[in-house]
């Protein structure tokens, strides 16, 4: 009789148990909205040297073809993607960067010849020297505004580096978000397939050979106005190759010869 009052009990509680267990994952494996917290497992990771936060530092043991880069790992936050991080890593096709990341470094992506798209995150105030260079499948790259109030870094400048996209030669269009200021050396040289660029009227210079190469470019939405692109600092041969190419200003176009 007492083991037959005590059986539904027992069958209660393991249920109980369960149903707690699941909780307890789904809440470490999920954000309010749904978006994985923890990242791609396997990735690898180093503490920065003041001990706050961590820096994505390579594909580790991962063993997924599309990636996410977490804000945070093990109750830290990840703030960068380190120099060379997954240089020449072939398997990779999509990227996802979550919101926290401040930095993508030098080289991190050159050679990922099979990636063709990445997501970078409002919070990115720098993307590194050549770090997507030569990802010679990448379509699609999507850097967003900063919408949220992230520290900005000491020298207040959110710009994209020398050769960032260089021979990226599947590269159809990309959209700079409106906080970038300056177009580093040679950033889409040899992104011979590209059509079309917006650039947010806040850039301040577009340096040497910045489109040198991009002989498929027939259009540049510009954010300002003519008198402002007419008067924006651009460096030597910065538009190498381009043929007509049309300028489409806030009040205008501008021909480019």
């Amino acid at each position: 009789m007492f083991k037959n009052r005590m059986l539904p009990i027992l069958l209660a509680v393991l249920l109980c148990l369960a149903l707690a267990s699941c909780s307890v994952f789904a809440s470490e494996q999920s954000g309010e909205d749904g978006t994985a917290l923890q990242g791609t497992a396997g990735l690898a990771y180093e503490l920065s040297s003041d001990g706050e936060s961590y820096i994505c530092t390579g594909i580790g043991s991962a063993a997924k073809t599309d990636i996410v880069i977490p804000s945070t790992y093990k109750g830290k936050p990840v703030t960068m993607i380190g120099n060379g991080a997954f240089y020449n890593c072939v398997t990779l096709t999509s990227v996802t960067i979550q919101e926290g990341i401040r930095a993508i470094q030098d080289y991190a992506f050159r050679g990922c010849v099979r990636l063709e798209t990445v997501s970078i995150p409002g919070s990115a105030f720098y993307v590194g020297a050549r770090a997507f260079e030569l990802c010679s499948s990448l379509t699609t790259v999507s850097v967003a505004d900063n919408t949220q109030e992230f520290e900005k870094p000491e020298e207040d400048v959110r710009m994209i580096g020398e050769s960032t996209f260089k021979g990226c030669t599947s590269l159809t269009s990309v959209r700079l978000p409106e906080e970038i200021v300056l177009l580093g050396r040679r950033m889409l040289d040899g992104c011979s397939a590209l059509k079309e660029i917006t650039i947010p009227a806040k850039v301040e210079a577009i340096d040497e050979a910045a489109f040198a190469g991009c002989s498929a470019l027939t259009t540049i939405h510009y954010e300002g106005t003519v008198e402002q692109w007419n008067k924006l600092p651009k460096g030597m041969m910065w538009d190498l190759e381009l043929a007509d190419c049309t300028v489409v200003c806030s009040d205008g176009t501008v021909e480019l010869d």
